[in-house]
């Protein structure tokens, strides 16, 4: 017989996150590193709106939408440039077209894990040595040598105690 659980949005968007950044420092699944990085920026971005914050993914497209109307002296089509920053995680996630993808995976994956740690943060300020390893990986690309640090139990050690009952109180 299963135990059922109750399960907070936190919780569950906490652990894809943890595990789309191990995926994504050992390389061996980058495409579930994509599909859970995304599904954990989603969760996670939605709890910080629904704070009354601006998520990562609102902040990118002002900045682009900014940029583009500085550069081009023309009001942006917002919703292009969503399609165009979500694209391949919406293509994941439904078959859209059924035709095949070139993407790439790595710059796709970082990009996602990058927003969902951004929108953790946001709910959750603190220093999370996992976050900060992930960090240093993407901009050295010492991935081999930070392997021996990432261990791949429970990542966020110095989150909060228990997000449940954070989201609860």
């Amino acid at each position: 017989m299963t135990e059922v659980l109750n399960i907070s949005k936190v919780d569950i968007a906490s652990a894809q996150l943890e595990r789309a950044i191990q995926l994504y420092v050992d390389k061996t699944d980058l495409i579930s590193a994509v599909t859970l990085a995304g599904a954990a920026e989603e969760i996670l971005g939605k709890l910080v709106s629904d704070s009354g914050e601006k998520n990562a993914f609102e902040e990118v497209l002002n900045t682009l939408c900014a940029m583009h109307a500085a550069a081009f002296q023309e009001e942006p089509n917002r919703k292009a440039y969503a399609e165009l920053r979500n694209g391949v995680r919406n293509q994941f996630k439904h078959l859209c077209a059924g035709e095949s993808l070139t993407v790439n995976l790595d710059s796709e994956a970082a990009k996602l894990i990058n927003r969902a740690i951004a929108n953790y943060r946001k709910l959750f300020p603190g220093d999370y040595p996992r976050f900060r390893d992930f960090a240093i990986l993407r901009g050295s690309g010492w991935s081999d040598m930070l392997k021996e640090r990432l261990p791949s139990n429970r990542a966020f050690e110095s989150g909060p105690p228990s997000a449940a009952a954070q989201r609860e109180s």
